[in-house]
């Protein structure tokens, strides 16, 4: 019956349709000039093949790669085609650990290291089959071994230690003979640094199967390294002198882990608890509320009549179900009558139409966002807009794009915390003291299944999870039961990469190493048995210096305030000094052109971008001035773009300041001003004058004095 279950009628459907997705893809993406990394190693690898002319003009003496066992099967084709005849031969070096090779979900393969003499002959006959490509022979004798035994970051007790990660089962049933471990990893890395002994490794187990209490154990275990003395770091001089020799900071430890989704619950624990963790790795940014929230009002700037981004924006705001089906129409060709709080804010948006990221920070303000997240999101689009994608419409579906893609940012960074972050992220890093957690049963080694609806591999080929059929009557999504069953047949259960990865893991540590759980894994109780270490379990620690809690809490009456009653009548600051402008309107401030108010919009945008702390290149000279003034003003904390009203004279003026710089006991008001000369002087001091007023109001416990910046004349001039 094999070859009946093997046929799959719908297998040649699928594929033929992947395939005109693929190729409609690489049209879409090379009409847009956005070519993603994995396109790019090949789109030069078929023109280094194809073109002769070309491949001779970029070809290089001396090639070198690190990280080798980073490298797929196409990347090492195309490193030969690099390679230029020097004296009959080439002159390729390669440096990489395969012990360190964790990426294979990126389609790399270490085999490129440990086979590389195989790998080179026959990938140098497969480039020479049809005609000459490599301008060399391949010589076996001349390739030459060299074997890096000693390592410059681990204690020797951790190297010893960690060496057992890549001769562990990962289940009960597994049982490997670890022939390639034990034929190219005979003995442990030997260490160059005399840690003595400022060196430790530990098994943490709960008592009860509960992350929680393996979490509150982690946070108990970095409360006793800060606080104990016995813990101390070693820094080292090029020579391997002992330079330095210190008590263990929170900024010397890392809790890694092999999914984010521990991080993050670690790290909000730990704030509750008063110790500072920093996580540090990607998020679905655009997944966020910030980013679920800027992409509804974008797509309502887009087109008012959005109905999925009205629905959004007023579940946010509160309104339930039965509201939102009076508000919504049901008929596609009815148009959407949203409340006038939504239109009134959709109209101040509008007018930032060309400056997207003044509406996101408006967008930032309304709602309180100011975090990570938001600050996040504002580098995207920041980036989005430095590659020329500017436009609204685009910039919606990008966003649309990107809801599932991982955005490096950084949770409740400080000077001083620990670093917590996923195994995979931490390649290449070190810290003095490493906690290995969620070492539990069904994660790491990962027992989940692969969640793509479409799988392949070399002997199934491509197939689909699930198909829609008509079964008894029934018509629906069921389970392609032929792909379950082929792929249960055909794929290689290996567990190597996951050994490899708590390799990389154990040996991010220098000198101090825990590993914790609350539902072992094989890898948790093996590596134990196997290293003849014993499991603390229900490890607590009681600091000497607690917090002491409150036992009664007293309240205190406080009159509320007299509501301020505010006319109807709304101006801008601009409209209320413009007794002092010219009366041309068209009158720009660099005199009457459009590229002066271009002009005028790149400073100010230039300038909230640095303040911002988003990296971009400047443009022009004035850019870079702003940039230059910013920096000189040295405040402890800078505010752009904010927003304020200030009653005055039976009127409400609204603004925008620039910018505004707080130090320790002042405030610094700033304008930007991108005039040619200094006729409107007089207009731009009752402008500040106004803007320092309205600072005066929020903080009356500082000074407030403001300055005006002619960027062109790179003047400044103050104001008490």
């Amino acid at each position: 019956m094999l070859p009946e279950i093997f046929n799959d009628d719908s297998q040649a459907e699928t594929t033929e349709f992947v395939r005109d997705v693929y190729i409609e893809y690489v049209k879409f993406l090379v009409r847009r000039n956005q070519i993603n990394f994995e396109f790019l190693v090949m789109l030069a690898y078929l023109k280094l093949v194809n073109d002769d002319g070309f491949r001779e003009k970029v070809q290089f003496g001396h090639v070198m790669v690190d990280e080798f066992q980073d490298t797929d099967k196409i990347q090492f084709k195309l490193l030969l085609l690099l390679c230029k005849k020097v004296n009959d031969q080439a002159n390729l070096t390669v440096v990489g650990d395969w012990r360190q090779g964790i990426y294979g979900f990126r389609n790399t393969t270490i085999e490129n290291i440990t086979e590389f003499h195989n790998y080179i002959k026959v990938y140098s006959q497969q480039l020479n089959s049809k005609s000459q490509k490599l301008g060399f022979d391949y010589d076996e004798s001349s390739i030459k071994q060299i074997i890096f035994e000693y390592n410059y970051r681990s204690s020797q007790r951790i190297l010893d230690f960690s060496r057992n990660a890549l001769f562990v089962n990962a289940t009960k049933t597994e049982n490997s003979g670890f022939e390639y471990e034990n034929k190219n990893f005979p003995f442990p890395l030997k260490a160059k640094r005399k840690i003595g002994e400022l060196t430790d490794i530990g098994f943490l187990q709960t008592a009860v199967k509960e992350e929680d209490d393996e979490i509150r154990m982690i946070i108990d275990k970095i409360t006793e390294i800060v606080s104990e003395e016995k813990y101390q770091t070693v820094e080292f001089e090029s020579d391997g002198k002992v330079k330095t020799r210190r008590r263990v900071r929170y900024s010397d430890i890392a809790v890694l882990s092999r999914t984010r989704d521990f991080c993050i619950k670690l790290q909000k624990d730990a704030a509750k608890r008063g110790v500072p963790i920093t996580y540090d790795g990607g998020f679905e940014i655009f997944a966020s509320k910030q980013g679920i929230l800027a992409l509804a009002w974008l797509k309502l700037m887009l087109n008012p009549h959005d109905k999925s981004a009205a629905v959004t924006i007023l579940e946010n705001e509160g309104y339930n179900y039965a509201q939102l089906r009076t508000i919504i129409p049901r008929r596609d060709d009815d148009l959407l009558t949203i409340p006038v709080v939504i239109s009134e804010f959709l109209s101040e948006l509008l007018q930032e139409k060309d400056n997207l990221l003044y509406a996101l920070e408006k967008i930032n303000g309304k709602y309180g966002f100011r975090d990570e997240f938001s600050k996040a999101i504002m580098e995207a689009v920041s980036g989005w807009m430095d590659a020329g994608i500017i436009s609204l419409g685009e910039t919606v579906r990008l966003i649309e794009a990107s809801i599932k893609d991982y955005f490096d940012i950084e949770l409740s960074k400080s000077t001083d915390s620990v670093t917590c972050r996923t195994i995979h992220s931490a390649k290449g890093l070190e810290y003095p003291v490493v906690i290995l957690g969620n070492l539990n049963r069904s994660n790491f080694p990962s027992s989940r299944g692969d969640p793509n609806v479409i799988t392949f591999n070399d002997v199934a080929g491509l197939r689909m999870k699930k198909q829609f059929a008509e079964v008894n009557g029934y018509s629906g999504l069921f389970e392609n039961w032929r792909t379950k069953f082929v792929n249960a047949m055909s794929k290689e259960e290996s567990y190597s990469e996951s050994r490899r990865l708590l390799y990389v893991a154990l040996t991010r540590a220098k000198q101090y190493l825990y590993l914790t759980s609350y539902n072992p894994s094989p890898f948790f109780t093996e590596l134990a048995d196997k290293t003849s270490s014993k499991i603390t379990i229900d490890y607590r620690y009681k600091s000497n210096s607690e917090y002491k809690t409150v036992s009664s809490i007293k309240s205190v009456k406080i009159k509320a305030p007299t509501p301020v009653s505010v006319t109807s009548e709304s101006v801008s600051v601009k409209s209320y000094v413009k007794r002092y402008l010219e009366p041309d309107e068209s009158t720009n401030s660099l005199g009457n052109s459009l590229y002066g108010m271009e002009y005028g919009t790149d400073i100010h945008l230039a300038a909230y971008r640095h303040a911002m702390g988003i990296a971009f290149k400047s443009k022009s000279k004035g850019e870079e001035k702003v940039k230059m003034f910013i920096d000189g003003l040295k405040a402890e904390k800078l505010e752009a773009e904010v927003d304020f009203s200030l009653p005055k004279d039976g009127k409400l003026l609204r603004g925008a300041i620039d910018l505004l710089a707080h130090y320790k006991d002042r405030i610094l008001v700033v304008d930007y001003k991108t005039d040619k000369d200094k006729t409107r002087h007089e207009s731009y001091v009752e402008q500040v004058s106004i803007y320092i007023d309205a600072v005066r109001n929020l903080y009356s416990d500082k000074q407030v004095s403001g300055v005006i910046y002619y960027v062109g004349l790179d003047e400044q001039i103050y104001l008490g």
